[in-house]
């Protein structure tokens, strides 16, 4: 009876051993699973992690650019006033070195011309020439003009004093006001109406 006992232990301590090296094969198994996987989470977070720092990376290049266009911004705006100052110190120059025309006869040129939306040949005061213009257009502190080169916008301060005064610019204010813009674009329709 012993052997049939020993029998017996034998026969589910090999059924045991058998169990535990079917068990340990899908461990293992699902070991390698297990280790591919966080290879390929870690993978994905690296991935995910260097994406944040680009996103980052161009988002403080994007404020850097912003912060930069600002600067020139400013730098243009600052530009632009002096240029107007200095074209109002000339025409202030220009003016005191003609005195003649507080006399009688220069009180008449100073009358502003008959309005016309021909304006024909423009020297502006930057130096630039404009030929066989056509009014377009009034703004506050320009004018629009078809010219033999196109269309251009020219400042207000850079035309000649007699056309400045054909639309009543004055250098000091700088713009017309609202008030006046209407009424000079009112001219202009009415003179484009009559051909002149």
């Amino acid at each position: 009876m012993n052997w049939f006992l020993l029998l017996i232990i034998l026969g589910m301590a090999g059924g045991g051993y058998y169990e535990y090296q079917t068990l340990s094969g899908q461990v293992s198994v699902d070991g390698i699973q297990i280790s591919d996987l966080k290879t390929k989470l870690q993978t994905a977070l690296d991935d995910q992690q260097k994406s944040a720092d680009a996103a980052k990376q161009l988002t403080a290049n994007l404020t850097d650019a912003q912060a930069k266009a600002a600067d020139l911004d400013k730098q243009l705006q600052g530009e632009k006033t002096e240029l107007a100052a200095a074209q109002a110190e000339i025409q202030a120059a220009e003016a005191a070195a003609h005195p003649a025309t507080s006399s009688p006869s220069a009180a008449a040129t100073t009358t502003p011309p008959a309005f016309t939306t021909k304006l024909g040949t423009l020297a502006a005061l930057d130096g630039k020439t404009y030929n066989a213009c056509q009014l377009l257009k009034i703004n506050s502190d320009s004018i629009v003009i078809s010219n033999a080169d196109g269309i251009t916008q020219v400042p207000l301060n850079v035309l000649p004093p007699t056309v400045q005064k054909m639309f009543g610019f004055d250098v000091k204010a700088g713009a017309l006001s609202s008030e006046q813009v209407q009424l000079l674009e009112q001219k202009r329709q009415t003179a484009m109406a009559s051909g002149n």
